[in-house]
């Protein structure tokens, strides 16, 4: 029988655009609105509200909800997901956000692309298979470029099926038109298909075996997790689950006593995070040898065990989520995700603030609770960003090339400035050209404006502490307090009198400032 793996449904109904941009859409992921399918988007809902601007010139909204996605045009809906999960998608429709008429529960489906699988009974010979298909006499189309992709295409113009038939003997299709139709495809491939290219032990480029077992025996097997392993292993589970011994010391075979020759550890810190993975994956606890293994290079894996939820763990489900042990905090993408709860709270305290503070975004009330921050520290939810353009002719985000953020960094940066065009589907380079446009520094150059030049450096004080430093084309922003040549600096910036005060200030940087305000006001 055949598999439904995902539909593409259309349905002709009303769809109330304005009521879509004036209410907070409910059990959707993500929701943008776009001029055509073509342009990006010009409005979109992220982080509890709409950012962009809403014009009448919308005309297409597309909405996703996990692996569904939903494009909604004046008088149409097409929704695209696995299986045939489109009828769990019309009640968020109508009943959650009331963006259709109830009607849509009763108006025909259109099936504008159904995909699906079956399996023959064993792997398949492709270099035979695409000779077998290729002497077909029906008008069809083969292709089968192994080093690209690795199956072979076979497009029939009648029925107007094309099929992927893949060396484990998986074989997609697309073509049909109706769920009853589902299992055609397959009777109709088996019509012309040779029995004689299925391989029982068949391995080659086409099929390999690289099964977890496979994997698995590349390290040897222990008696169990608690038998004391020989000197330089330490045991932990394979990608089978069974006890398997890995080395924590180089090791290597004498050639004239022919003895085991212990030659120095070996870096585990890069594979703790797997040790406790592998455990936890097995819901057994880490030996006590094995925690000894890692204790004396200076690793706590059961602290590391405890602190550190598994990947699908992490994300936390609601900025207001509570579990024990964890708070909520911004992470990739400033999205929320857990965080072990430190010992000392007070230097947590200063993280969590500057997290959120970074994020834009309220610190929750059961976060507040925990690290005792009180009311009265406020976030600035709408946080600025100082844009400009370095001497290289980079794009400069808060003092830092826009190029060294990651992705999640500059969709966070790009949603305060309320660009709404992008993604985190985008490259760097685009994303950071839209930041640039909305700055309006596209084709902008970088003004060399500076307070003092001292053999050929120039120096801009600036008023968070900082001081802007240009040699030629290259300029970096450093700390006054770790400037070399201050005192240098400020003889030639300071009149002999403010210059002797600056030597005996407490806060010399405050007395560079006060000459730079007075400097100021002078040329006014």
């Amino acid at each position: 029988m055949s598999k439904l793996l995902s539909t593409i449904v259309t349905i002709y109904t009303p769809v109330k655009f304005n009521t879509i941009f004036s209410t907070v859409p409910k059990r959707f992921t993500e929701v943008v609105g776009k001029q055509s399918l073509n342009k990006p988007a010009a409005v979109r809902f992220v982080n509890g509200k709409w950012i962009g601007q809403v014009t009448g010139g919308i005309k297409v909204v597309i909405a996703k909800k996990y692996r569904q996605t939903v494009i909604l045009k004046d008088s149409s809906v097409t929704i695209m997901g696995p299986g045939n999960s489109y009828k769990s998608m019309l009640p968020v429709l109508y009943r959650s956000n009331k963006w259709c008429p109830r009607s849509i529960l009763k108006s025909e489906v259109f099936y504008s692309k159904i995909n699906g699988s079956f399996k023959l009974p064993k792997p398949v010979n492709l270099v035979e298979l695409e000779k077998s298909l290729l002497s077909l006499p029906t008008n069809k189309s083969v292709q089968y470029l192994r080093e690209i992709f690795p199956a072979v295409i076979l497009k029939l113009k009648e029925p107007g099926i094309t099929y992927q038939i893949f060396a484990n003997g998986r074989v997609l299709f697309t073509g049909i038109h109706k769920i009853e139709d589902l299992d055609k495809p397959r009777e109709f491939f088996m019509t012309f298909f040779d029995p004689d290219l299925l391989q029982t032990n068949y391995i080659g480029n086409n099929y390999k075996n690289t099964s977890g077992k496979t994997l698995a025996n590349r390290y040897a097997l222990a008696k169990n997790f608690n038998v004391k392993p020989p000197p330089g292993f330490y045991i932990r589970p394979g990608t089978n689950g069974k006890p398997r011994y890995y080395l924590y010391r180089h090791m290597h075979t004498d050639p004239a006593t022919r003895e085991r020759v212990n030659t120095g550890p070996m870096n585990l810190r890069a594979v703790a995070p797997k040790v406790v993975k592998a455990f936890k994956a097995i819901g057994r606890p880490i030996p006590k040898h094995t925690v000894n293994v890692f204790a004396n290079a200076g690793i706590n894996l059961v602290n590391k065990a405890a602190e550190e939820p598994s990947k699908t763990e992490r994300r936390a489900p609601s900025w207001n989520a509570t579990k024990n042990g964890f708070y909520v905090r911004p992470g990739p993408g400033q999205q929320p995700y857990w965080a072990a709860v430190p010992k000392i709270l007070a230097s947590g305290r200063k993280t969590v603030i500057k997290k959120y503070t970074d994020a834009g975004r309220n610190i929750p009330k059961a976060v507040r609770e925990i690290f005792k921050i009180p009311n009265n520290v406020k976030i600035n939810t709408n946080p600025k960003h100082n844009i400009t353009v370095g001497l290289d002719g980079h794009l400069r985000i808060n003092g830092k090339q826009a190029h060294r953020f990651t992705i999640a960094q500059l969709v966070a940066i790009a949603r305060n400035l309320n660009i709404a065009a992008v993604s985190n589907k985008m490259t760097p380079a685009l994303i950071i050209d839209y930041i640039r446009l909305k700055s309006g520094l596209r084709g902008k150059i970088a003004k060399k404006n500076f307070n003092i030049e001292v053999n050929g450096v120039k120096y801009k004080f600036l008023n968070n502490g900082h001081v802007e430093k240009t040699k030629g084309k290259i300029r970096t922003t450093r700390e006054w307090a770790t400037l070399p040549n201050r005192n240098k600096i400020a003889q030639a910036y300071l009149n002999e009198n403010n210059y002797n005060a600056y030597k005996t200030s407490s806060n010399k940087y405050k007395m560079i400032l006060n000459q730079k305000e007075f400097m100021k006001n002078l040329f006014k």
